[in-house]
């Protein structure tokens, strides 16, 4: 056996979320015949029901569209404005070479 029971030779596996290939690749054909037959698709759909226009839209769309996932947001998250200063800090600090950063941090410890 060449791994130990219960060892897996990819110990983190496949990412959360991550779609595997013929799932990539039907999504794509889909798209892409969609996108080709837009107006022959939408001529029929015209045709259909009510019943059959929600049918179809249930079967097709969730291989074209991704499907949407919830989001938690954090109480204690930034607010834009401090977002922005904390983005600014760290591009400024790349642009600093590493004798100004000490000569920075030498500053800011004399002033404590």
């Amino acid at each position: 056996m060449r791994y130990q029971k219960g060892v897996s030779g990819n110990p983190k596996g496949r990412p959360k979320g991550a779609l595997n290939k013929s799932t990539l690749s039907v999504r794509d054909l889909l798209s892409k015949a969609h996108a080709q037959n837009f107006e022959a698709i939408v001529l029929q759909i015209d045709e259909m029901t009510l019943k059959e226009r929600l049918q179809f839209n249930r079967d097709i769309l969730p291989y074209i569209a991704p499907k949407l996932s919830n989001v938690q947001i954090q109480e204690d998250a930034m607010t834009y404005d401090e977002l922005v200063e904390e983005y600014q800090l760290k591009e400024s600090i790349k642009l600093l070479s590493t004798e100004d950063l000490k000569n920075l941090l030498d500053t800011d410890i004399e002033t404590d």
